[in-house]
């Protein structure tokens, strides 16, 4: 069987790595959230974008704007707010481990032989 320690500085490592590594591939993919939108189809009549943006034609088309359109945005606000606590919860995370590591550090020094 082999023996595992926990060190002060394996504590600062995993620290390192979700402040350097998870969070901002978190944030990038909650970023990504927006590039799944579904653009407008325009504007009948050949108009194209003279008319204001809010008479224009959902990505669903009219009937598909109700009957899925809704429920897509709502799907995609739910992933954002998911990414969001999920980058909420890595940064408690790292302020635990943070006390963690200095308390870790403390014992550590506490424990080392001194000879006078």
């Amino acid at each position: 069987m082999q023996e595992r320690y926990v060190t002060s500085e394996a504590i600062k490592s995993i620290i390192k790595e979700i402040n350097e590594d998870v969070i901002p591939a978190i944030k990038e993919w909650r970023a990504l959230v927006d590039s799944t939108d579904v653009p407008d189809l325009g504007l009948p009549g050949g108009l194209g974008n003279s008319l204001p943006g809010w008479m224009s034609i959902p990505g669903w088309g009219v009937v598909g704007e109700v009957v899925i359109g809704v429920r897509y945005h709502r799907l995609q606000d739910d992933v954002r707010d998911k990414f969001t606590e999920a980058i909420s919860v890595l940064e408690t995370w790292t302020h635990q481990l943070d006390t963690a590591q200095r308390n870790w550090r403390t014992a550590e020094d506490q424990s080392t032989a001194v000879y006078v």
